[in-house]
């Protein structure tokens, strides 16, 4: 499962991009073979879960994510500005073992 990207600077140009990146990315995944859980039923969760869908969550709420949607693993990440440079960083989280694998970053 890929959950929408946070924006730590609260920067409202990227409010929009934590879900579009979320599901681009997701959908990149699932071109690559990899199984993906959809955007409905990530959502779908957070209901169940009573989390709010556009909040930012702590750790411990993204492996109830995951393990409510029986993931495997699960990608998290944040979106950041410098100047007019946006930068994404992503790191996938095992949840069989809860091993974090190392930060992706672009910019």
């Amino acid at each position: 499962v890929v959950l929408p990207f946070e924006n730590p600077q609260n920067q409202p140009r990227l409010a929009w991009l934590r879900e579009g990146v979320a599901s681009l990315l997701g959908e990149v995944l699932d071109a690559s073979g990899l199984e993906v859980v959809t955007r409905d039923d990530r959502v779908a969760a957070f209901e169940r879960l009573q989390l709010p869908v556009a909040a930012t969550l702590s750790r411990a709420s993204t492996l109830r994510v995951g393990h409510a949607v029986g993931a495997s693993a699960l990608v998290v990440g944040r979106l950041e500005l410098a100047g007019d440079e946006l930068q994404a960083t992503a790191r996938l989280v095992r949840l069989d073992d809860g091993r974090l694998l190392p930060d992706v970053q672009v910019r």
